[in-house]
């Protein structure tokens, strides 16, 4: 798992959008999925899942986030002898004001 520091999106309460570059590729089974929390963690919802190839640059909405004052982000890949999700370049954004909130690069692998 690759989970992000906590976020404060509480002064934000218009588009917030969650931005990365992905290659998800699969052997038999994998499956990577993107969850969100709102309380540090506890409980997580989910909010993209790749079971198939996948791969790009990749905008996901996530304005239902805003107003809250610790969200997570956790991409999260379950597989056992498959192949990979490569993750880069996330940024979390909120574009009507250009500002960056949040911005990491990770990869995340199992190769058994």
């Amino acid at each position: 798992n690759l989970i992000s520091p906590s976020i404060d999106l509480s002064s934000y309460n218009s588009e917030v959008l969650l931005t990365f570059n992905h290659w998800h590729r699969v052997y038999q089974s994998s499956v990577a999925y993107i969850d969100s929390s709102i309380n540090n963690g506890i409980s997580w919802e989910n909010i993209e899942t790749y079971a198939a190839d996948a791969s790009g640059n990749t905008i996901i909405d996530i304005s239902s986030l805003a107003g809250n004052s610790d969200v997570k982000i956790r991409f999260r890949y379950t597989g056992a002898w498959e192949y990979w999700w490569a993750v880069d370049d996330i940024t979390i954004l909120a574009p009507v004001s250009s500002i960056i909130l949040f911005k990491f690069a990770y990869f995340l692998t199992n190769f058994g």
